[in-house]
């Protein structure tokens, strides 16, 4: 048995961050609308035995954090991200995908998917067994559904190592605030195209934000789609102007579960909430069926479920929509078919489907990284010196 029942979701270390004393934060609770002061760290973004009543994935994730916690000090403090090249850069990706996995929210959104869709293909059998079965009445979850998501980011993080990453500062009296789901994933490109899945880690025109203290936020993106003006230079740190502060805690505002996080007392929590009221997700999780073949045999389907991303414009100083990626969504837009996906670097997407094959076979595997990095050179033609063939 866990020594410890109350398992939590966001790491108590990084929402000392955001709290004055180091003991108590402040909030706000979304479903009340009600601003609390100096609430204790401890009773936050926890659930009982959230990972199962054994401690073992329990203790893996505190090692995680503690690692993660160094390598995002060593970052704040240095005021410019780690190069793909340094191990904090690998730390902070993985505790970032692992992060947004584990939350309440995406717990409860995989098990409304997996509600919707066992419902659905069992619905005929079930009603034939039992006419009177009244279904709407039945909660399909899975067991440990916390422990799958957690063993899935380990699995995907290495589709977001394309991301660019930059460092964003609020100035003067603004800060950023954060919530208990606080990795952020948004799409300006792809959001609005209906039946689309726009915020998987995979996903063309992905942006991701989080928030590391009030003073300082991380944002990663799609550098194919999204560039940074000229203005900037080569900045790896910007500072952000009020209306991009306003923006980025509209979006902690609209991804979080029940309550969002501030270090200053004096904040205008409540207004931060109605602006972002209006782009709040309606459901976790949306499942479309799309009829195939019949015969008297069997019937074909194609069920796909996804998740509902935040469609909210943005318009951030510091980062714009490059203008061949607006000319490709108008043109994408306009066909008659769509993928339901489109991958931002097929490549990287293949690669790593391959890499898992090879795992499921067995044998001994290379670190994932390692492998993705050999089979890139090993594809433009470099050898394992580091010279052309």
């Amino acid at each position: 048995m866990a020594d410890n029942k109350r398992h939590h979701y966001v790491p108590k270390f990084y929402l000392r961050g955001f709290s004055q004393d180091k003991k108590s934060i402040n909030l706000l609770h979304v479903k009340s609308g009600k601003k609390i002061l100096g609430v204790s760290l401890k009773s936050q973004c926890y659930r009982d035995y959230f990972y199962g009543k054994e401690d073992t994935h329990e203790k893996a994730l505190g090692i995680l954090e503690g690692v993660a916690a160094e390598s995002l000090r060593r970052m704040v403090d240095a005021r410019r991200p780690p190069s793909p090249h340094e191990q904090d850069f690998h730390t902070i990706l993985i505790f970032l995908v692992v992060q947004s996995f584990r939350t309440g929210y995406q717990v409860d959104a995989v098990n409304e998917m997996t509600d919707k869709l066992l419902k659905h293909l069992l619905k005929e059998e079930a009603m034939a067994k039992s006419p009177d079965l009244d279904m709407s009445k039945l909660t399909i979850s899975m067991k440990n559904a916390s422990n799958m998501n957690v063993k899935s980011a380990f699995i995907s993080y290495p589709l977001l190592i394309d991301l660019h990453w930059l460092l964003v500062k609020a100035v003067d009296d603004d800060e950023f605030v954060t919530s208990d789901t606080p990795v952020v994933f948004v799409n300006p490109l792809m959001g609005g195209i209906n039946g689309m899945a726009n915020v998987g880690i995979a996903c063309k025109g992905l942006l991701l934000l989080f928030p590391l203290t009030p003073r300082w936020s991380l944002l990663m993106f799609d550098k194919a789609v999204y560039e940074i003006p000229k203005d900037f230079g080569d900045a790896t740190s910007v500072d952000a102007l009020p209306t991009d502060v306003v923006q980025m805690n509209y979006l902690q505002a609209a991804s979080c579960y029940e309550n969002f996080y501030f270090f200053r007392d004096d904040l205008a929590a409540e207004k931060i909430l109605a602006g972002a009221k209006r782009y709040r997700r309606i459901r976790k999780n949306t499942q479309s069926v799309f009829p195939g073949e019949e015969t008297e045999k069997y019937r074909r389907e194609i069920i796909f479920n996804s998740q509902e991303g935040i469609v909210m414009p943005l318009s951030f100083s510091f980062l714009k929509i490059r203008r061949q990626a607006i000319r490709w969504r108008t043109e994408f837009i306009q066909k008659k078919t769509r993928p339901a996906l489109v991958v931002r670097d097929p490549s990287l997407f293949r690669l790593h489907n391959e890499y898992r094959e090879l795992q499921k076979k067995g044998g001994v595997m290379p670190p994932i990284d390692e492998f993705l990095k050999s089979r890139c050179e090993q594809e433009k033609g470099i050898d394992d010196n580091g010279q052309p063939q």
